[in-house]
């Protein structure tokens, strides 16, 4: 039987994890004044429970609990930004200029540098005023751009954009991803657009922790010269994955080896692990302090050097927890410890829960301590070698084992051969790290920095040609899986249920488990059945004609031939409704130059792709799509083509499209333009 009083820290960050999404997922519904009242009455009861002895009663054990989880849903109130009435988000106004501070280092785009800045004034009818938001600003590189640099104070000419909504069914959300972050803008302009008029730093411990990250960055850059071997290093030591190109990232991936290329709780691990062994022969009572001490100062140095990134922070945080805890010589609980550290990171930024690598970050290491001893005692091998394999392969299956549910999730990816890759990638990773910082430390000294670079590029060069060929083994990974969040959540509890019942063998939880499992069953069959109906996509691609006709888990494809499968508009829908493993073209039949039919699932759908007035004969169709500027006058050539609905893709440019729906207006003729409205999603 599992008690709850040794898991204290871990029944308040479940409570108030709650509520703070609880306050995410109802935004608004109640005022800050009402929620802030409830929560003094709860602490007032719960006080009092207190004082009259009652503390361990129901009742106080109730009150504790609907504080914390109001406690949560107050916090995203006060840290919500886009409450309060001097927000851009409700100015009315035209804007035509803008400051911003910079809060970020520049992220090298191909096109574009790429600024995180704070908006405080807005330019209105020619005059200054308050307003405040966090946006984007990406600068387009020419031969007038040049480089920013946190705390920089910026006039931008023209108005900051709300961040678009997703144009096509199941595209990842930017404007949801980035609200979360408080950030609702974004504009792009030119360089001669933007005018440095001061340097105002909101922080200068951050503007010295991005200096020191940069410094970093220019040391490996100068001792490692191969372009992907550069890259891989700055990520493994410092987190940064701007130079990281597609290939190289879809082949970790594809591997299981995702987690080396952000600094996490693997680097910041090792570092700790690092200090302990080489303060082991002073371990004592005498010296714990001035371990603590050491500890401390070493690792948030090394989050410093990092430019005190989030995933960074998480593990520093927990670490140092740990590190207290050593010195008080407290009995560490890790669980409690995990706990403690996302209450505190969630008090200061409660939209941090839904961070995906805060999620996986926490799971994996819960998943490690809690699966990787009964996994370990499994195989007791006798030689030394082996054991260290042994110890590789179960951390790998225990962390693979609890993220399972959150990768199928978001990655919608299996790799088959994570435990092959983790067998090098892992102590790869380690001596990565240890030549890395070796290689900052030694920088000052020319030849031993030359040496240690070298050394570092053939490791990654080593790593990299290992793991491409992990990539291209036969089934490396099992692609197009999705889940819904019911299925996500029902996966997740069903795996803690196993686990419960692994340690205690209860019958219960073996109950539980059966329930979950055809409670899972349930959710896929439905949503297989909701899949299976006939559905029809015309896509948003910039440029391009992309229509995907979805049935019985086949696609049939309409558009330009050059857009691969996996491209970001077109594949989250095709995974979505299982009609991503078979694509294929369908052939129409031409009505005359320029214009195609095609016949699916009983449906007539025209397509016109070169500039055409009318047919020779009329006809009728239940969609047509129109393509490439070929259609200049709907009036005349609806009557040719009557069709129940017209489709602009958007492969047309804007003003011949603005042409087109002023005239549907007249007519009027349903219309749906991709290039306004997004992608058109039919369900037949």
């Amino acid at each position: 039987m599992y008690r709850w009083i040794p898991y204290a820290f871990v029944r308040i960050a479940i409570l108030y994890g709650a509520g703070i999404i609880l306050g995410i997922q109802f935004p608004n519904r109640i005022h800050t004044t009402t929620i802030v009242l409830a929560l003094v009455l709860l602490v007032t009861g719960f006080i009092a429970c207190v004082i009259r002895r009652r503390g361990k009663s129901l009742l106080a054990g109730l009150l504790a609990a609907l504080a914390l989880i109001w406690a949560g849903m107050l916090n995203v109130c006060l840290t919500d930004e886009s409450s309060d009435e001097h927000h851009l988000t409700h100015l009315t106004h035209t804007v035509s200029g803008f400051r911003v501070v910079v809060h970020s280092a520049a992220q090298d785009r191909p096109r574009t540098c790429k600024y995180e800045v704070a908006v405080d004034e807005v330019l209105v009818n020619g005059s200054w005023r308050p307003a405040f938001s966090r946006a984007l600003l990406y600068i387009k590189k020419d031969s007038l751009s040049r480089r920013y640099e946190y705390g920089d104070v910026l006039l931008v000419q023209g108005s900051p954009r709300r961040i678009a909504a997703p144009q096509n069914p199941g595209e990842f959300d930017m404007r949801k991803f980035q609200s979360y972050r408080q950030v609702y803008f974004q504009s792009i302009t030119s360089p001669r657009h933007v005018q440095q008029v001061g340097h105002a730093p909101p922080s200068r411990v951050k503007e010295w922790a991005i200096t020191a990250r940069l410094w970093a960055e220019g040391v490996i850059g100068k001792y490692i010269k191969g372009e992907r071997e550069n890259a891989i290093a700055s990520a493994f030591v410092l987190g940064v994955t701007d130079g990281l190109d597609n290939d190289l990232m879809n082949a970790y991936a594809a591997t299981g080896a995702m987690h080396v290329l952000s600094v996490s709780g693997l680097h910041v691990g090792i570092v700790y692990w690092l200090l302990m062994l080489i303060f082991k022969p002073l371990a004592g009572d005498r010296t714990r302090w001035l371990l603590l001490t050491v500890s401390l100062v070493v690792l948030w140095s090394y989050a410093f050097v990092t430019g005190i990134s989030a995933s960074v922070l998480r593990a520093v945080v927990m670490f140092s927890f740990a590190a207290i805890a050593r010195a008080w010589n407290y009995k560490m609980n890790v669980y409690n410890i995990l706990a403690a550290t996302a209450c505190l990171l969630l008090v200061l930024d409660p939209f941090m829960i839904l961070s995906v690598g805060f999620q996986l970050s926490f799971v994996a290491v819960v998943g490690i301590v809690a699966i990787q001893p009964a996994l370990y005692r499994l195989w007791e091998p006798t030689g030394w070698l082996w054991d260290e394999i042994w110890k590789v392969c179960a951390v790998s299956i225990a962390a693979q084992i609890a993220t399972l549910p959150l990768c199928l999730y978001y990655f919608h990816q299996f790799p088959n051969y994570f435990l092959l890759t983790n067998l090098f990638i892992v102590p790869g990773s380690f001596l990565v790290l240890i030549l890395g910082i070796f290689l900052l430390a030694l920088s000052l000294v020319d030849t031993a920095a030359h040496l240690v670079g070298w050394l570092l590029e053939r490791l990654i060069e080593l790593l990299n040609v290992l793991i491409f060929a992990v990539e291209r083994l036969p089934w490396s990974v099992i692609g197009n899986i999705f889940i819904t969040p019911l299925q996500c959540g029902i996966l997740a509890a069903l795996l803690l249920v196993v686990w419960i019942w692994v340690e205690g063998r209860s019958r219960t939880s073996l109950a539980a488990g059966l329930m979950l499992c055809a409670a899972f069953s349930m959710a896929s069959w439905v949503h297989t059945f909701e899949s299976r109906s006939p559905r029809i996509a015309v896509y948003a691609v910039p440029g391009s004609t992309a229509v995907d006709l979805i049935a019985n888990n086949v696609t049939s494809y309409i558009g330009s031939p050059d857009l691969p499968n996996h491209l970001r508009q077109l594949g989250p829908n095709r995974i979505a409704l299982r009609g991503a493993d078979r694509v294929v073209s369908l052939e129409g039949v031409p009505v005359q130059p320029g214009c195609d039919l095609y016949v699916w699932q009983g449906h007539r759908i025209v397509r016109v792709h070169s500039p055409i007035h009318d047919l020779a004969d009329s006809c009728g169709a239940d969609l047509v799509i129109i393509s490439n500027n070929a259609v200049t006058d709907l009036r005349r050539f609806s009557r040719s083509v009557v069709a129940k609905c017209y489709v602009i893709d958007s492969s047309n440019d804007r003003a011949a499209t603005a042409q087109l729906i002023q005239q549907a207006e007249q007519l009027p003729l349903r219309l749906h333009s991709v290039l306004q409205q997004g992608a058109l999603d039919l369900r037949l």
